[in-house]
């Protein structure tokens, strides 16, 4: 912290080890926003869980058939990641395409997959 002196120079101030005067120079520090939020808007929530984003029905569709990445797919199968995006791009076997371009398989997708594989 710098301290005008008498002939306008900044000299350094110590810093000092009483309480009091640490809080005085950090609540001087602090300046309010100078946007207008309109009414009195609670920005954090104290504690607790987060609220639900998904329904139920949404949430046990999640559980009871995951999306699984294309390494873990390669592994359910038994097949090299390569045959798998052949796979796709020939549209043997569906999968979904994340933002950034990824692709994710339905476990059901995978199994019935196996399933059409194995049956002559």
């Amino acid at each position: 912290m710098r301290k005008e002196s008498s002939q306008g120079k900044k000299e350094r101030v110590r810093h000092s080890s009483d309480p009091k005067v640490k809080l005085q120079v950090h609540l001087v520090r602090q300046q309010p926003l100078p946007i207008d939020l309109g009414q009195d808007v609670q920005v954090r929530r104290k504690g607790g869980r987060r609220p639900l984003t998904e329904t139920r029905e949404e949430i046990i569709q999640r559980l009871l058939d995951p999306e699984v990445t294309l390494h873990e797919a390669s592994a359910i199968l038994n097949l090299s990641k390569a045959t798998l995006r052949r796979y796709t791009d020939q549209g043997k076997l569906p999968c979904i395409r994340t933002a950034g371009g990824q692709r994710r398989f339905r476990l059901s997708d995978l199994l019935a997959f196996l399933e059409q594989k194995e049956a002559p």
